[in-house]
Protein backbone atom coordinates (compact mmCIF):
# COMPACT_ATOMS: atom_id res chain seq x y z
CA UNK A 1 0.00 0.00 0.00
CA UNK A 2 2.24 3.26 -1.48
CA UNK A 3 -0.49 5.41 -1.35
CA UNK A 4 -0.61 8.78 0.16
CA UNK A 5 -4.16 10.07 1.22
CA UNK A 6 -5.42 14.01 2.41
CA UNK A 7 -6.33 14.41 6.01
CA UNK A 8 -9.76 15.67 6.22
CA UNK A 9 -9.48 15.29 9.90
CA UNK A 10 -5.78 16.43 10.94
CA UNK A 11 -6.23 16.59 14.36
CA UNK A 12 -8.36 13.80 15.43
CA UNK A 13 -7.65 9.67 15.83
CA UNK A 14 -9.49 7.20 14.51
CA UNK A 15 -11.48 5.46 17.35
CA UNK A 16 -14.81 6.35 17.49
CA UNK A 17 -18.02 4.99 19.11
CA UNK A 18 -21.60 4.73 17.94
CA UNK A 19 -24.05 6.24 20.80
CA UNK A 20 -27.25 4.44 22.03
CA UNK A 21 -26.84 5.94 25.78
CA UNK A 22 -25.68 9.74 25.47
CA UNK A 23 -24.42 11.84 27.90
CA UNK A 24 -23.17 8.66 29.77
CA UNK A 25 -19.49 8.46 30.68
CA UNK A 26 -17.06 7.63 27.77
CA UNK A 27 -14.59 10.53 27.99
CA UNK A 28 -11.59 7.63 29.46
CA UNK A 29 -12.34 5.79 26.40
CA UNK A 30 -10.07 8.45 24.50
CA UNK A 31 -12.46 8.85 21.95
CA UNK A 32 -12.36 10.97 19.04
CA UNK A 33 -15.53 11.15 17.61
CA UNK A 34 -18.95 9.58 18.68
CA UNK A 35 -22.05 9.02 16.04
CA UNK A 36 -25.52 10.27 17.19
CA UNK A 37 -28.40 9.65 15.56
CA UNK A 38 -31.01 12.22 14.81
CA UNK A 39 -34.15 10.45 14.09
CA UNK A 40 -36.79 11.73 12.02
CA UNK A 41 -39.76 12.70 13.83
CA UNK A 42 -43.02 12.67 11.38
CA UNK A 43 -44.52 16.38 9.85
CA UNK A 44 -48.37 16.38 10.31
CA UNK A 45 -50.54 19.06 9.63
CA UNK A 46 -51.06 18.60 13.43
CA UNK A 47 -47.68 18.86 14.29
CA UNK A 48 -45.08 20.88 11.71
CA UNK A 49 -42.54 21.78 14.61
CA UNK A 50 -39.67 19.85 15.48
CA UNK A 51 -38.41 19.43 18.49
CA UNK A 52 -34.23 19.73 18.55
CA UNK A 53 -34.03 20.55 22.30
CA UNK A 54 -32.19 17.41 23.20
CA UNK A 55 -29.99 16.58 20.30
CA UNK A 56 -28.44 20.16 21.05
CA UNK A 57 -28.00 19.12 24.31
CA UNK A 58 -25.82 16.01 23.01
CA UNK A 59 -23.62 17.24 20.90
CA UNK A 60 -22.74 19.90 23.14
CA UNK A 61 -21.95 17.55 25.67
CA UNK A 62 -19.35 15.83 23.35
CA UNK A 63 -18.06 19.02 21.48
CA UNK A 64 -17.08 20.17 25.61
CA UNK A 65 -14.73 17.49 25.44
CA UNK A 66 -13.37 18.23 22.33
CA UNK A 67 -15.09 15.05 20.86
CA UNK A 68 -16.10 15.04 17.31
CA UNK A 69 -19.51 14.06 16.56
CA UNK A 70 -21.14 12.82 13.80
CA UNK A 71 -24.50 12.96 13.23
CA UNK A 72 -26.53 10.37 11.63
CA UNK A 73 -29.26 12.10 9.38
CA UNK A 74 -32.00 9.85 8.96
CA UNK A 75 -34.12 9.64 5.47
CA UNK A 76 -37.49 10.13 6.96
CA UNK A 77 -39.98 6.88 6.77
CA UNK A 78 -41.08 7.23 3.08
CA UNK A 79 -44.17 5.34 4.42
CA UNK A 80 -46.73 7.19 1.06
CA UNK A 81 -43.77 6.42 -1.13
CA UNK A 82 -45.19 3.03 -1.35
CA UNK A 83 -49.00 3.52 -1.68
CA UNK A 84 -47.64 5.46 -4.95
CA UNK A 85 -47.17 9.35 -3.59
CA UNK A 86 -44.70 11.00 -5.77
CA UNK A 87 -41.21 10.30 -4.20
CA UNK A 88 -40.37 14.21 -5.12
CA UNK A 89 -43.18 15.02 -2.70
CA UNK A 90 -41.66 12.87 0.22
CA UNK A 91 -38.56 14.43 -0.18
CA UNK A 92 -39.82 17.43 -0.07
CA UNK A 93 -41.23 16.26 3.44
CA UNK A 94 -37.88 15.08 4.39
CA UNK A 95 -36.14 18.14 3.29
CA UNK A 96 -38.22 20.01 5.84
CA UNK A 97 -36.62 18.14 8.72
CA UNK A 98 -33.32 18.28 7.67
CA UNK A 99 -33.36 21.74 7.35
CA UNK A 100 -34.44 21.85 10.81
CA UNK A 101 -31.36 19.49 11.98
CA UNK A 102 -28.58 21.68 10.19
CA UNK A 103 -30.21 24.71 11.73
CA UNK A 104 -30.38 23.32 15.03
CA UNK A 105 -26.85 22.01 14.98
CA UNK A 106 -24.64 23.99 12.67
CA UNK A 107 -21.67 25.31 14.18
CA UNK A 108 -20.34 22.03 15.51
CA UNK A 109 -17.97 20.82 12.66
CA UNK A 110 -20.26 18.10 12.67
CA UNK A 111 -20.09 14.89 9.79
CA UNK A 112 -23.36 14.45 8.57
CA UNK A 113 -23.80 11.39 7.36
CA UNK A 114 -26.97 10.82 5.07
CA UNK A 115 -29.15 7.94 6.35
CA UNK A 116 -28.19 4.38 8.17
CA UNK A 117 -27.39 1.35 5.88
CA UNK A 118 -30.22 2.22 2.79
CA UNK A 119 -29.43 -1.14 1.40
CA UNK A 120 -31.06 -3.30 3.86
CA UNK A 121 -34.21 -0.75 4.50
CA UNK A 122 -37.07 -1.95 1.89
CA UNK A 123 -37.52 2.00 1.77
CA UNK A 124 -34.51 2.83 0.22
CA UNK A 125 -32.82 -0.15 -1.10
CA UNK A 126 -33.19 1.43 -4.43
CA UNK A 127 -30.09 3.36 -5.11
CA UNK A 128 -31.41 5.50 -7.44
CA UNK A 129 -33.81 6.80 -4.85
CA UNK A 130 -31.05 7.02 -1.87
CA UNK A 131 -29.41 9.09 -4.30
CA UNK A 132 -31.66 11.97 -4.64
CA UNK A 133 -32.59 12.18 -1.29
CA UNK A 134 -28.78 12.61 -0.68
CA UNK A 135 -28.20 14.76 -2.94
CA UNK A 136 -30.84 17.05 -1.96
CA UNK A 137 -29.46 16.77 1.83
CA UNK A 138 -26.11 17.52 0.28
CA UNK A 139 -27.19 21.01 -0.89
CA UNK A 140 -29.11 21.56 2.63
CA UNK A 141 -26.00 20.55 4.96
CA UNK A 142 -23.58 23.02 2.86
CA UNK A 143 -25.92 25.73 2.46
CA UNK A 144 -26.72 25.77 5.96
CA UNK A 145 -23.81 24.76 7.85
CA UNK A 146 -20.56 26.40 7.03
CA UNK A 147 -18.41 23.70 9.13
CA UNK A 148 -20.06 20.88 8.61
CA UNK A 149 -18.90 17.97 5.68
CA UNK A 150 -21.22 15.55 4.36
CA UNK A 151 -20.74 12.05 4.12
CA UNK A 152 -22.94 9.63 1.89
CA UNK A 153 -23.12 5.56 1.75
CA UNK A 154 -23.35 4.21 4.74
CA UNK A 155 -23.35 0.96 3.60
CA UNK A 156 -23.88 -2.27 6.05
CA UNK A 157 -20.72 -3.88 4.28
CA UNK A 158 -19.07 -2.63 1.41
CA UNK A 159 -22.21 -3.36 -1.41
CA UNK A 160 -20.69 -2.75 -4.46
CA UNK A 161 -23.63 -2.41 -7.07
CA UNK A 162 -25.77 -0.55 -4.60
CA UNK A 163 -22.34 2.07 -4.28
CA UNK A 164 -21.88 1.80 -8.32
CA UNK A 165 -25.43 2.75 -8.89
CA UNK A 166 -25.17 6.16 -6.51
CA UNK A 167 -22.11 6.56 -8.07
CA UNK A 168 -23.33 6.71 -11.78
CA UNK A 169 -26.33 8.53 -10.55
CA UNK A 170 -24.26 11.32 -9.55
CA UNK A 171 -24.28 11.57 -6.17
CA UNK A 172 -20.42 12.95 -6.02
CA UNK A 173 -21.25 14.85 -9.16
CA UNK A 174 -21.84 18.42 -7.49
CA UNK A 175 -18.80 18.11 -5.34
CA UNK A 176 -20.67 18.48 -2.21
CA UNK A 177 -19.83 15.35 -0.57
CA UNK A 178 -16.62 15.24 1.66
CA UNK A 179 -16.92 11.44 2.45
CA UNK A 180 -18.08 7.94 1.76
CA UNK A 181 -18.79 5.55 4.61
CA UNK A 182 -19.11 1.98 4.57
CA UNK A 183 -19.51 -0.33 7.97
CA UNK A 184 -16.81 -3.29 8.30
CA UNK A 185 -19.33 -6.18 8.54
CA UNK A 186 -19.51 -9.12 6.36
CA UNK A 187 -16.28 -10.24 5.20
CA UNK A 188 -14.88 -11.90 2.35
CA UNK A 189 -14.70 -14.92 5.03
CA UNK A 190 -15.02 -15.03 9.23
CA UNK A 191 -11.51 -13.20 9.72
CA UNK A 192 -12.14 -9.39 10.89
CA UNK A 193 -9.13 -8.30 8.47
CA UNK A 194 -10.42 -10.70 5.42
CA UNK A 195 -11.06 -8.66 2.36
CA UNK A 196 -10.99 -5.29 4.03
CA UNK A 197 -7.72 -3.44 2.06
CA UNK A 198 -9.07 -4.79 -1.27
CA UNK A 199 -12.92 -2.93 -0.57
CA UNK A 200 -11.58 -0.33 0.71
CA UNK A 201 -8.97 0.11 -2.11
CA UNK A 202 -11.59 -0.43 -4.72
CA UNK A 203 -13.88 2.62 -2.73
CA UNK A 204 -10.93 4.93 -3.01
CA UNK A 205 -10.99 3.94 -6.53
CA UNK A 206 -14.71 4.43 -7.12
CA UNK A 207 -14.69 7.88 -5.10
CA UNK A 208 -11.90 8.92 -7.64
CA UNK A 209 -13.09 8.00 -10.41
CA UNK A 210 -16.26 9.67 -10.15
CA UNK A 211 -15.60 13.05 -7.97
CA UNK A 212 -15.29 16.40 -9.90
CA UNK A 213 -11.66 16.71 -10.95
CA UNK A 214 -9.67 18.46 -7.62
CA UNK A 215 -12.16 17.18 -5.19
CA UNK A 216 -10.79 14.41 -2.72
CA UNK A 217 -13.45 12.23 -1.22
CA UNK A 218 -12.28 10.09 1.61
CA UNK A 219 -13.89 6.99 2.85
CA UNK A 220 -14.40 5.66 6.39
CA UNK A 221 -16.00 2.78 8.78
CA UNK A 222 -18.70 4.51 10.31
CA UNK A 223 -19.74 0.98 12.11
CA UNK A 224 -18.51 -2.19 13.16
CA UNK A 225 -19.52 -4.45 15.45
CA UNK A 226 -19.23 -8.36 16.87
CA UNK A 227 -21.78 -10.00 19.28
CA UNK A 228 -22.73 -12.81 20.89
CA UNK A 229 -25.98 -15.56 20.70
CA UNK A 230 -27.24 -16.61 23.90
CA UNK A 231 -25.91 -20.25 22.64
CA UNK A 232 -22.75 -19.17 21.18
CA UNK A 233 -22.21 -22.47 18.99
CA UNK A 234 -25.91 -22.41 18.19
CA UNK A 235 -26.15 -22.45 13.84
CA UNK A 236 -25.40 -19.00 12.15
CA UNK A 237 -27.78 -17.89 9.70
CA UNK A 238 -25.62 -17.00 6.24
CA UNK A 239 -26.70 -13.08 6.38
CA UNK A 240 -25.49 -12.85 10.24
CA UNK A 241 -22.72 -15.46 10.41
CA UNK A 242 -19.85 -13.33 10.30
CA UNK A 243 -20.78 -10.97 13.19
CA UNK A 244 -21.18 -13.07 16.01
CA UNK A 245 -18.35 -14.89 18.00
CA UNK A 246 -18.80 -17.16 20.76
CA UNK A 247 -16.98 -15.60 23.62
CA UNK A 248 -15.89 -11.78 25.17
CA UNK A 249 -12.37 -13.01 24.21
CA UNK A 250 -12.95 -13.34 20.92
CA UNK A 251 -14.48 -9.72 20.73
CA UNK A 252 -11.58 -8.40 22.14
CA UNK A 253 -8.94 -10.22 19.46
CA UNK A 254 -10.84 -9.49 16.53
CA UNK A 255 -11.49 -5.62 17.46
CA UNK A 256 -8.12 -5.44 17.89
CA UNK A 257 -7.19 -6.57 14.73
CA UNK A 258 -9.71 -4.88 12.67
CA UNK A 259 -8.51 -1.57 14.03
CA UNK A 260 -4.77 -2.06 13.19
CA UNK A 261 -5.88 -3.20 9.48
CA UNK A 262 -8.47 -0.05 9.35
CA UNK A 263 -5.54 1.92 10.58
CA UNK A 264 -2.79 0.58 8.75
CA UNK A 265 -5.39 1.34 5.34
CA UNK A 266 -5.14 5.01 6.70
CA UNK A 267 -9.24 4.84 7.34
CA UNK A 268 -9.03 8.05 9.35
CA UNK A 269 -12.56 7.49 11.30
CA UNK A 270 -13.41 3.93 12.96
CA UNK A 271 -16.93 3.81 14.85
CA UNK A 272 -17.63 0.88 17.44
CA UNK A 273 -21.01 -0.39 17.90
CA UNK A 274 -21.61 0.22 20.52
CA UNK A 275 -21.60 2.09 23.90
CA UNK A 276 -23.64 0.48 26.69
CA UNK A 277 -26.76 -2.21 27.18
CA UNK A 278 -25.40 -3.64 24.25
CA UNK A 279 -28.25 -6.34 22.14
CA UNK A 280 -26.88 -9.38 22.43
CA UNK A 281 -23.36 -8.22 23.80
CA UNK A 282 -22.27 -5.74 21.43
CA UNK A 283 -21.59 -3.27 23.20
CA UNK A 284 -18.06 -2.30 25.25
CA UNK A 285 -19.52 -1.79 28.63
CA UNK A 286 -21.25 -4.84 30.52
CA UNK A 287 -24.19 -2.99 31.21
CA UNK A 288 -25.33 0.74 32.24
CA UNK A 289 -23.66 3.46 33.31
CA UNK A 290 -20.82 2.26 36.40
CA UNK A 291 -21.15 -1.50 34.56
CA UNK A 292 -17.33 -2.89 33.65
CA UNK A 293 -15.73 -2.67 30.47
CA UNK A 294 -15.95 -5.58 28.73
CA UNK A 295 -12.43 -7.21 27.55
CA UNK A 296 -13.09 -5.73 24.13
CA UNK A 297 -13.78 -2.60 25.89
CA UNK A 298 -10.48 -3.08 27.48
CA UNK A 299 -8.80 -3.86 24.41
CA UNK A 300 -10.41 -0.28 22.51
CA UNK A 301 -9.43 1.56 25.16
CA UNK A 302 -5.61 0.61 25.45
CA UNK A 303 -5.65 1.16 21.50
CA UNK A 304 -7.35 4.85 21.63
CA UNK A 305 -4.77 5.48 23.96
CA UNK A 306 -1.78 4.22 21.91
CA UNK A 307 -2.91 5.46 18.52
CA UNK A 308 -3.52 9.24 19.17
CA UNK A 309 -2.72 10.13 15.80
CA UNK A 310 -4.45 10.35 12.71
CA UNK A 311 -4.38 7.11 10.55
CA UNK A 312 -3.19 8.77 8.03
CA UNK A 313 0.01 10.05 9.88
CA UNK A 314 0.88 6.44 11.11
CA UNK A 315 1.64 4.76 7.80
CA UNK A 316 5.27 3.31 8.10
CA UNK A 317 7.06 4.45 5.11
CA UNK A 318 10.63 4.13 7.32
CA UNK A 319 11.66 1.22 8.28
CA UNK A 320 11.49 -2.51 6.76
CA UNK A 321 11.17 -5.21 8.98
CA UNK A 322 11.01 -9.31 8.31
CA UNK A 323 9.37 -12.15 10.52
CA UNK A 324 10.87 -15.13 10.56
CA UNK A 325 10.99 -18.46 12.86
CA UNK A 326 9.07 -21.64 12.60
CA UNK A 327 5.33 -21.16 11.99
CA UNK A 328 6.12 -17.48 11.20
CA UNK A 329 4.54 -18.04 7.54
CA UNK A 330 1.41 -18.35 9.25
CA UNK A 331 1.56 -15.09 10.71
CA UNK A 332 -0.46 -11.98 9.37
CA UNK A 333 1.28 -8.81 10.20
CA UNK A 334 0.85 -5.06 9.74
CA UNK A 335 3.31 -2.13 11.00
CA UNK A 336 3.06 1.57 12.11
CA UNK A 337 5.01 4.23 12.48
CA UNK A 338 4.43 7.30 14.71
CA UNK A 339 6.78 10.24 14.18
CA UNK A 340 8.00 13.24 16.52
CA UNK A 341 8.79 16.33 14.57
CA UNK A 342 10.53 18.77 17.20
CA UNK A 343 14.05 19.83 18.73
CA UNK A 344 14.27 16.27 20.04
CA UNK A 345 12.81 13.78 17.19
CA UNK A 346 11.89 10.59 17.64
CA UNK A 347 10.04 7.32 15.83
CA UNK A 348 8.20 4.91 17.55
CA UNK A 349 7.49 1.90 15.19
CA UNK A 350 4.69 -0.71 16.35
CA UNK A 351 4.65 -3.88 14.91
CA UNK A 352 1.53 -6.15 15.29
CA UNK A 353 1.01 -9.95 14.15
CA UNK A 354 -1.15 -12.65 14.98
CA UNK A 355 -2.15 -16.49 14.08
CA UNK A 356 -5.34 -16.26 11.61
CA UNK A 357 -6.62 -19.75 14.19
CA UNK A 358 -9.83 -19.93 16.27
CA UNK A 359 -9.24 -20.59 19.24
CA UNK A 360 -10.61 -18.99 22.34
CA UNK A 361 -10.87 -19.97 25.48
CA UNK A 362 -9.58 -23.02 25.73
CA UNK A 363 -11.54 -24.30 22.61
CA UNK A 364 -10.50 -24.33 18.99
CA UNK A 365 -12.40 -24.36 15.86
CA UNK A 366 -12.49 -27.65 14.77
CA UNK A 367 -15.35 -27.51 11.32
CA UNK A 368 -17.24 -25.03 9.96
CA UNK A 369 -19.21 -26.65 7.37
CA UNK A 370 -22.90 -24.67 5.24
CA UNK A 371 -25.94 -26.89 5.72
CA UNK A 372 -28.66 -25.47 4.29
CA UNK A 373 -29.02 -21.15 4.94
CA UNK A 374 -27.03 -21.78 8.14
CA UNK A 375 -23.70 -22.21 9.07
CA UNK A 376 -22.70 -24.98 11.55
CA UNK A 377 -19.31 -24.87 13.95
CA UNK A 378 -18.17 -27.65 15.72
CA UNK A 379 -15.21 -27.01 18.44
CA UNK A 380 -13.31 -29.09 20.39
CA UNK A 381 -10.75 -28.55 23.68
CA UNK A 382 -7.81 -27.16 22.67
CA UNK A 383 -4.77 -30.18 22.75
CA UNK A 384 -1.07 -29.66 23.14
CA UNK A 385 -0.20 -30.10 19.28
CA UNK A 386 -2.73 -27.76 17.93
CA UNK A 387 -1.07 -24.71 16.46
CA UNK A 388 -2.66 -21.86 18.45
CA UNK A 389 0.77 -20.37 20.16
CA UNK A 390 3.80 -18.67 17.61
CA UNK A 391 7.08 -16.78 18.83
CA UNK A 392 8.75 -15.33 15.76
CA UNK A 393 11.65 -13.66 15.47
CA UNK A 394 11.31 -9.76 14.25
CA UNK A 395 14.20 -8.11 12.84
CA UNK A 396 14.02 -4.35 11.80
CA UNK A 397 16.82 -3.71 9.16
CA UNK A 398 18.95 -0.60 8.81
CA UNK A 399 18.54 1.08 12.05
CA UNK A 400 20.39 3.24 14.67
CA UNK A 401 20.04 4.82 18.19
CA UNK A 402 17.95 1.95 19.79
CA UNK A 403 16.26 3.85 22.81
CA UNK A 404 13.65 0.72 23.99
CA UNK A 405 11.72 -2.40 22.72
CA UNK A 406 8.47 -3.39 24.43
CA UNK A 407 5.70 -5.70 23.74
CA UNK A 408 2.26 -4.33 24.56
CA UNK A 409 -0.62 -6.40 26.31
CA UNK A 410 -3.61 -5.06 25.00
CA UNK A 411 -6.18 -6.84 27.42
CA UNK A 412 -3.96 -4.81 30.83
CA UNK A 413 -6.49 -3.40 32.52
CA UNK A 414 -3.89 -0.95 33.73
CA UNK A 415 -2.34 1.36 30.49
CA UNK A 416 0.77 2.05 31.72
CA UNK A 417 1.26 -1.93 32.98
CA UNK A 418 0.54 -3.20 29.48
CA UNK A 419 4.02 -1.77 28.35
CA UNK A 420 6.58 -4.59 28.97
CA UNK A 421 10.12 -5.04 28.41
CA UNK A 422 11.50 -7.20 25.74
CA UNK A 423 15.30 -8.14 25.28
CA UNK A 424 16.44 -6.99 21.83
CA UNK A 425 20.16 -6.97 20.57
CA UNK A 426 21.21 -4.42 17.70
CA UNK A 427 24.06 -5.79 15.49
CA UNK A 428 25.52 -4.67 11.77
CA UNK A 429 22.66 -1.92 11.95
CA UNK A 430 19.89 -5.06 12.16
CA UNK A 431 17.27 -4.97 15.50
CA UNK A 432 16.30 -8.86 16.35
CA UNK A 433 13.23 -9.22 19.14
CA UNK A 434 13.01 -12.58 20.20
CA UNK A 435 10.57 -14.33 22.75
CA UNK A 436 7.09 -12.42 22.19
CA UNK A 437 4.38 -14.66 21.46
CA UNK A 438 1.26 -14.60 19.89
CA UNK A 439 -1.88 -16.14 18.79
CA UNK A 440 -5.43 -15.15 17.41
CA UNK A 441 -4.93 -11.93 19.52
CA UNK A 442 -2.25 -9.82 17.81
CA UNK A 443 1.31 -9.68 19.70
CA UNK A 444 2.40 -5.53 19.43
CA UNK A 445 6.02 -4.91 19.62
CA UNK A 446 7.36 -1.12 19.98
CA UNK A 447 10.04 0.08 19.31
CA UNK A 448 11.71 3.89 20.19
CA UNK A 449 14.38 5.43 18.42
CA UNK A 450 15.95 8.38 18.21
Amino acid sequence: MADDYPMLFPNSALFGLNIHNPQKPVKDLGLSWVRYDVWWQEITKEHPAFDFEKAKSDVKFYRDQNINVLVVLHLGPLTDYKKGDSVDKQIKEAEKYAKAAVNALKDNYILWEVGNEPEGNPLYSDPKLYTKIAKAYAKIIKSGDKTGKVCVGSVAWVDRPFLTTCLEEGILDEGLVDVISYHGYHRKDYKPESGLEEDIAWMRDMAKKYAPAGKYVSVIDSERGFGIFEDPYQPRHWAVWRNFVTCETAQAYWLARHYIETIYNQIEIGIWYKDYNGETSYSLYSGDEGSALRPMGVVFKNMAHLFQENSVKLKNDKYKYIITGKNSDKLFHRSLLSKKENKNPCDRLYIAYWNSVEAFDGKILEKREQIGDNFVDTWRDIKESDLVEITPTVKVKNVKDVVSVYSYDLLSEDFEEGFKPCKFEVDGGTLTIKGVTCSACPALVIVDFR
